[in-house]
């Protein structure tokens, strides 16, 4: 079972890195294409990696559970990955993130700053309210599991880890 939800996360990604390709990937973008790509590109690695804890546990009925804390998990830190992006490019335009600009970057900037082909402060903060977002949903869901002695540590571990990213960039704190 564990080498097939492993297959299944990578085909995941597989789908997600296709998405992404400008020629290959969405050909419609909408507010919601950010988030589905990173949910197939990101998340599904981190999904595992909670499916693969609670399966060694032998505590298969909190499997769901375990994929949706991961799934919120990478959400927030491919969100905070990206946010450093947009720190490093303040004041420059979107396509100079990367000339080729994916699709996930398009519709990034859709969700972040639609109005404006320039990268702003906003922008920024914009991307660590999207994160926040996802760190919380995470802490919610870690929450719901039975209590053990590292249930502090589910509900911290996504804002840690988005914190450790976003430090390498000298940026913000969640």
């Amino acid at each position: 079972r564990a080498l097939v939800a492993a297959i299944a996360a990578w085909g995941k990604v597989t789908q997600g890195q296709l998405l992404d390709e400008p020629k290959l990937g969405l050909q419609s973008i909408g507010a919601d294409a950010y988030e589905r790509i990173i949910g197939l590109k990101t998340a599904p690695l981190f999904e595992l990696a909670s499916e693969l804890g609670i399966r060694a546990s032998k505590r298969d009925h909190l499997i769901n559970l375990a994929k949706q804390y991961g799934r919120s998990t990478g959400i927030a830190f491919q969100v905070c990955d990206d946010a450093c992006d947009l720190k490093q490019a303040h004041g420059r335009k979107w396509e100079d993130l990367n000339p080729k600009m994916p699709v996930s970057l398009k519709a990034l900037k859709l969700k972040l700053s639609p109005d404006s082909d320039i990268i702003t402060s906003e922008t920024y903060e914009n991307a660590l309210k999207l994160a926040t977002q996802y760190v919380d949903e995470a802490a919610r869901i870690a929450a719901l599991f039975p209590p053990t002695p590292v249930n502090e540590t589910l509900i911290l571990f996504p804002k840690i880890c988005c914190n450790a990213i976003l430090a390498e960039c000298g940026g913000s704190q969640l």
